[in-house]
């Protein structure tokens, strides 16, 4: 792959959803810029683990947003929004930070 097909790829998070974590081994040093990055965050963290598409965009919006490329973890965010609702994915209800109504 050559850099403008890097940039290409890594410029719409859905193409690169798509394609999945494993398709991308042995990349060029260089090209894709934020995507990239966020990509190699993402990537390093799943440590070669089988995931699905939707824990893939999980892990590369948050490497997106540590990473400071906040207009890439919108881009990601809708290539693959969150269908789980309040209580996330799995249907565990999550942790209220606000205080308690009775």
């Amino acid at each position: 792959m050559n850099r403008d097909d890097l940039d290409t790829l890594f410029a719409s998070p859905a193409t690169l959803l798509a394609v999945g974590p494993e398709a991308l081994e042995d990349l060029p040093a260089t090209g894709g810029g934020a995507g990239r990055e966020a990509y190699a965050q993402a990537v390093t963290i799943l440590d070669g683990a089988e995931v699905p598409r939707a824990e893939f965009a999980s892990w590369l919006h948050f490497g997106a947003k540590v990473l400071g490329h906040d207009d890439y973890a919108d881009l990601v965010a809708e290539a693959e929004p969150c269908r789980g609702g309040p209580s996330g994915p799995s249907g565990a209800r999550q942790a209220s930070t606000g205080p308690r109504r009775t």
